[in-house]
Order: C-alpha cells, then sequence, then structure tokens
C-alpha cells in the first residue's frame, strides 16, 4: 500500500459530506458542553459529487469511536450501559486486537531509515482504537459497547486471539491475499465468532425495554435462549438480542488450519511478473516528473531520456532482490505459524 495494490477511483454525493455532524461548543446558556453542527464544505461551486483516489481505507481514520458515539447519544449525551437500561450500542471490530511487543531497552542511536520505518508502525497503531474506547468495550457491566475479535482454539487445546487467530494475521495482515484457503478458513472462524457472540455475549436483561416484555409474557419459549457466559457457569438470566433461531442454532464447525499450500511457488510469480511491470514503470515516471519540472533546459530532458534504459535495468534488478526477499519471509511465515 499503495504500491503493491492500484489505488481505486472512489466518488461520493456531495450530500454525505454536507450531512456530517461535527461537535462544536455549545452555547453556554444552554446547559451542553458541546452540540453537533452541519458544517458544510467551503467548495464553490458546489460538486453533486466529490471523487477522488484511494489507495486503502483501512490504515487512516479506521474506526472513529467517538463520532459514532456522538451520533448515537446526540451532543452532551451518554448512551445508557447497564443491561436493564441500555437500549443502542456501539460494535467495535478488530481483526488484530494484539498486546504491544515486550519493552526492549535502546540500543546504539538507529539510523535514519530505522527512524523512518519506525515511524510508519507507530502511526499505523496511533490510528486504531484508542485504549480508553478498548476499555470500555470489555468492561463486564458495559452494554453500550462491544468488541468483536478473532478467536481460535488450536486442535491441541491452545487458544489464540487476534491476529494469530487468521490465517491472514500473518505478513502484516496481507497473507489472505496469498491463498484462497487462508480465506475460506478465515471467514468460516468469522461465522463461528460471531454465533458465539450473538448467543453469550450479546445480551441484555430480560426486563429491557428493549424486548417489550416478550421475555415475561413467554418464559417457557424465552428459556431457551436465555445466555450462559463463556465459562459456562450458572445462567447469567440475560436474554440475547438477536436469538439464534432455525438453522442459525447449530453449531458453525470449524475449518481444519489450512498448513501445507506451496505459498512460495504459487505466488513469487505473480509477484514477480507485479513488480517488473510496476518497477521499471515508477522509476520512469520519477525522471519524466523531474523533466516536467526542468523548464526549458532541453539538457535536462536529454540526460532524461538517456537515463531511461539504465532505470528500467535497475528497476529489474530491484524487482529481482524483492522477489527472494519476499519468498523468504513467506517460507519463515508458513514455518511459523505452522501453515
Amino acid at each position: 500500500v499503495p504500491v503493491g495494490f492500484r489505488a481505486r477511483p472512489v466518488a461520493q454525493p456531495a450530500d454525505v459530506y454536507l450531512q456530517r455532524p461535527w461537535t462544536v461548543p455549545a452555547d453556554p446558556a444552554s446547559g451542553r458542553h458541546t452540540d453537533l453542527r452541519h458544517i458544510p464544505p467551503a467548495w464553490d461551486p458546489m460538486p453533486a459529487e466529490y471523487a477522488y483516489w484511494a489507495i486503502d481505507g483501512g490504515i487512516v481514520d479506521n474506526a472513529p469511536v467517538e463520532l459514532g458515539r456522538q451520533i448515537l447519544a446526540g451532543a452532551g449525551s451518554r448512551n445508557p450501559r447497564d443491561a436493564r437500561q441500555a437500549h443502542r450500542a456501539l460494535l467495535l471490530i478488530d481483526p488484530f486486537p494484539d498486546a504491544p511487543p515486550p519493552y526492549r531497552p535502546p540500543g546504539p542511536m538507529p539510523g535514519m531509515l530505522a527512524v523512518a520505518g519506525s515511524l510508519f508502525g507507530l502511526w499505523w497503531q496511533q490510528t486504531r482504537f484508542d485504549p480508553a474506547e478498548l476499555e470500555t468495550a470489555a468492561a463486564e457491566p458495559v452494554r453500550s459497547r462491544f468488541m468483536l475479535a478473532p478467536v481460535r482454539v488450536a486442535a491441541g487445546g491452545e487458544r489464540f486471539i487476534g491476529a494469530r487467530a487468521l490465517c491472514a494475521g500473518g505478513l502484516g495482515g496481507f497473507a489472505g491475499f496469498l491463498a484462497q484457503r487462508y480465506r475460506l478458513h478465515d471467514y468460516q472462524l468469522g461465522r463461528r465468532n460471531m454465533q458465539k457472540f450473538l448467543r453469550d455475549h450479546f445480551t441484555l436483561d430480560p426486563e429491557n425495554a428493549v424486548f417489550g416484555g416478550w421475555p415475561a409474557r413467554q418464559p417457557e419459549a424465552a428459556a431457551a435462549f436465555f445466555a450462559r457466559d463463556h465459562d459456562d457457569r450458572p445462567e447469567r438470566h440475560e436474554f440475547p438480542v438477536i436469538p439464534l433461531c432455525g438453522t442459525a442454532a447449530g453449531e458453525v464447525l470449524p475449518y481444519p488450519w489450512p498448513a501445507g499450500i506451496p505459498l512460495a511457488k504459487d505466488c513469487v510469480p505473480l509477484i514477480r511478473r507485479r513488480l517488473d511491470l510496476m518497477l521499471p514503470r515508477l522509476l520512469a515516471e520519477a525522471v519524466s516528473h523531474a523533466d516536467r519540472h526542468a523548464g526549458a533546459a532541453w539538457l535536462h530532458r536529454a540526460i532524461g531520456w538517456m537515463l531511461r534504459p539504465v532505470l528500467w535495468l535497475l528497476g529489474r534488478w530491484l524487482s529481482a532482490r524483492l522477489v527472494k526477499a519476499i519468498g523468504r519471509q513467506i517460507d519463515a511465515f508458513q514455518a511459523d505459524w505452522k501453515l
């Protein structure tokens, strides 16, 4: 991103931006701290459609939790949290809720490239969920915010949460692009995890107004749906917001861990083909861009044209080096993850 995958055109009606609410300080006389206000974009004239090229919407602003909470609760208000009163909730979906790496004392002064590489990982982490938002979602009594994350129990009984639960969690979250069986496994795991979430965790007190008194009027029918917690201890006497009925009630069985796929053999030639096309073109575009900024200097343009074959060869050389490194990374990932 954005080199490995092509940019894609995205177009949105301008009304999407016109209707977006923004938090602003409230009038002191109102007794509220904040208000929600629609602030129109400073476009003149106003386009009917707003279009742009997008590289990947999943990196930046991945989870505007506070914005969603404000829309649900209203300006200056809060969402009820307890099981008897909660009537609206945010569902946070995070495929990689992994703990940060263990602390390591600082070594010698890092080089500039190492610092730049660390910044990318830092920015990525900072655009994910805020720790305070996760703390609220993890609190057992809170029924206005839930967090869904992948959980897998291996054949030997070992329990994995987050990236290690998914085949796609490897290679920086891109392993799922390399094999269809990986995606099938993860999709089935998602169905299995969602079934357990709806049955055991997405629950409210039976007297909550959301149910309209149905559990009290039909106690025998409702008894089949009363939730148990994840350790199967005695009943919590909470009722699922979405009961599992009919074919949805049968246990979703997991797919076996898809080990033994020759990823490097299958994927490296395709990656090599992509790099062979992309790198020489990328270098040529860089030279062309420099030509356009050289003004009328014919010498700069002549040098640029002479450099093109050299850059093409350099691109092919870089492509070969990158392919070897990618192949080693794929082999190491499969060995480490037992895939």
